[in-house]
C-alpha cells in the first residue's frame, strides 16, 4: 500500500481530512522505448475528484514528454524514466493550479467551461472565479477536450438532423470514412457545463470520454495492424499533442524538425491527406494568414515529395481542405479568392493545381455541390489571372526572371527564403475578358 499524503502537502496537520495515495511509478522498457507507468493514477485522481487523464497530461506537459493514456485498461504512461518523488512534486503543481480553491485552498472544487475560459467554483467557501492558469497547456487541453466531447454528443443526439439552421460541417474523420458529418449545433456562448472532475453533466459524456481516451493508445500500435481509419486517427492525435504541448511552433525553426511531422504522416500512410488535419487543428475563422505564416513550413513540405518536387495529389487534397474550411466558416466566403491566392503566394499551392480545380465541375464529395460551385465562382478571377500568368510566362525571356508581364500591369514573384520569412506581394492589375482585375481585391 502506498504512503498517504495530504492533498495540499503544504498543510502539515495530521488530521487534515483530504488525503491521497502517494504516486507509485514503474519504469518499463529501455533505450528509446523507456516509459514510466503510473500504477495508481486512477486512485490518485479519484482522491482529487478529477479524471486521471488530466494529471497525466499535466505530467507530460511539465516534463516535455509524450503521454499514452488507455483509460479502458487503466494504463497511464509518461514517456521517459521518472521516479515517484519527482512525479509527486509535479503533481503538487497540478493540485495547486487546477484543484485547490483560489480563495481558501480547499480541494472541494468544480470546474466549468464557457467559451475559451475555465471557471472554478469552491463547494466549501462558495468562491467563484476564472481559473488563473489559463495560459497553461493543460487549460487549453481541457477546453479543447470539452468542445470535442460536446460536438460529438450533439452529433450523436441529432444524427440526420439540422438544428437551428446550422449547416453540417465535414471533419477529418468524415474524410477518411467518405461520408458527410452530421449537423453541428452552434453554441450561443451563454451556457456553462459543470465539471465535477471530468464528469460533465451530460448523460452520455462519460461513455464518450472513455471512447476518446481509448483512442489515445493508438500510437502504441504498429501501422501494419491498424485499419486505415485508425492510422488517420493516430496521426490526428499526434498533431493534437504537438499543438497542445506548444511544441509545433518550435519545430518550424528547422527543416529537419518539420520533416519529422512529414515522416510521421508518411509512417501512418496519410501524408497526402494530412492537409485535412492541418486545416482542422490549426485554422479558425480569424487566423488564416497568421497561422499560414507561422506554420508555413509544415503546410509547404506536406505538399512536397521526398525529392522536393511538388506532390500534386496532396495539393488537391489541400484545396478540398480549404473548401471544408469555408464550409465551416461561411462568413469567410467573400475572402475565398484572397485566401487561395495567399496559399499560392506562399508556394503552398501551385498554379496548375488551382487552375485545374477552378475549371473542374462542382463536386459534392467534400462539401455540398452548391457550395463547391459558389467557392469556385468566388475564386474565378484568381483562376483566370493564373491562366493569363501561366500563358504569358511561357513567352517571356529568361532575362525577365522574377517578373511576369501582362496586358496591363506587372506582378513580382513572391520570394520565400525559409519557413519564417514574411510574405511580400505586389499589387497586380490585369485585364481578363475586358475587365480590369485588382488581384489584391480578389
Amino acid at each position: 500500500m502506498s504512503k498517504q499524503y495530504n492533498v495540499n502537502r503544504e498543510v502539515n496537520d495530521a488530521f487534515y481530512r483530504y488525503k491521497m495515495p502517494g504516486i507509485v511509478a514503474k519504469v518499463e522498457g529501455q533505450g528509446n522505448g523507456i516509459k514510466t507507468v503510473i500504477v495508481n493514477m486512477v486512485d490518485i485522481a479519484r482522491a482529487l475528484n478529477r479524471e486521471a487523464v488530466y494529471p497525466t497530461k499535466y505530467f507530460g506537459i511539465e516534463l516535455g514528454a509524450q503521454t499514452q493514456i488507455d483509460k479502458k485498461n487503466e494504463r497511464f504512461i509518461v514517456n521517459g524514466s521518472h521516479d515517484s518523488e519527482k512525479l509527486q512534486d509535479i503533481l503538487d503543481g497540478y493540485i495547486k493550479k487546477f484543484v485547490l480553491c483560489q480563495q481558501c485552498e480547499n480541494p472541494e472544487t468544480k470546474l466549468q467551461v464557457s467559451k475559451e475560459d475555465i471557471f472554478q467554483t469552491c463547494m466549501a467557501c462558495g468562491n467563484k472565479g476564472k481559473l488563473r492558469n489559463m495560459g497553461h497547456g493543460l487549460a487549453n487541453f481541457i477546453v479543447k477536450q470539452h468542445k470535442n466531447t460536446k460536438i460529438d454528443n450533439k452529433r450523436r443526439k441529432n444524427k440526420g438532423e439540422e438544428e437551428n439552421g446550422a449547416k453540417p460541417s465535414t471533419t477529418t474523420k468524415d474524410i477518411y470514412k467518405g461520408e458527410r458529418a452530421e449537423a453541428h449545433t452552434k453554441s450561443n456562448g451563454t451556457h456553462k457545463d459543470e465539471w465535477d472532475g471530468d464528469e460533465w453533466n451530460d448523460s452520455d459524456s462519460e461513455d464518450e470520454t472513455s471512447n476518446q481516451m481509448a483512442e489515445l493508445s493508438l500510437r502504441e500500435m504498429k501501422p501494419s495492424s491498424m485499419t486505415p481509419e485508425q492510422k488517420w486517427m493516430a496521426f490526428e492525435e499526434y498533431m493534437a499533442e504537438l499543438i497542445e504541448n506548444d511544441q509545433l511552433a518550435g519545430m518550424m525553426r528547422a527543416k529537419e524538425k518539420i520533416m519529422q511531422i512529414i515522416l510521421k504522416a508518411d509512417y501512418y500512410g496519410v501524408k497526402q491527406k494530412a492537409p485535412f488535419v492541418l486545416f482542422e487543428k490549426l485554422l479558425t475563422s480569424e487566423n488564416f494568414a497568421p497561422v499560414l505564416k507561422k506554420y508555413r513550413g509544415v503546410f509547404l513540405y506536406i505538399n512536397r515529395n521526398t525529392d522536393d518536387t511538388p506532390d500534386l495529389k496532396a495539393m488537391k487534397y489541400m484545396i478540398h481542405a480549404f473548401e471544408i474550411y469555408i464550409e465551416k466558416y461561411p462568413n469567410l466566403m467573400d475572402k475565398c479568392g484572397v485566401f487561395l491566392k495567399f496559399l499560392y503566394d506562399t508556394d503552398v499551392l501551385d498554379e496548375e493545381v488551382i487552375i485545374e480545380w477552378g475549371e473542374s465541375k462542382a463536386s459534392k464529395k467534400y462539401v455540398p455541390k452548391e457550395l463547391s460551385g459558389a467557392i469556385k465562382e468566388k475564386c474565378r478571377k484568381l483562376v483566370e489571372w493564373l491562366k493569363v500568368a501561366e500563358t504569358e510566362s511561357e513567352d517571356e525571356s529568361s532575362d525577365d526572371e522574377g517578373a511576369l508581364e501582362f496586358a496591363q500591369g506587372q506582378v513580382g514573384l513572391v520570394e520565400v527564403k525559409d519557413a519564417n520569412t514574411p510574405v511580400v506581394e505586389e499589387v497586380v492589375a490585369v485585364t481578363v475578358d475586358g475587365e480590369d482585375i485588382e488581384i489584391e481585391d480578389i
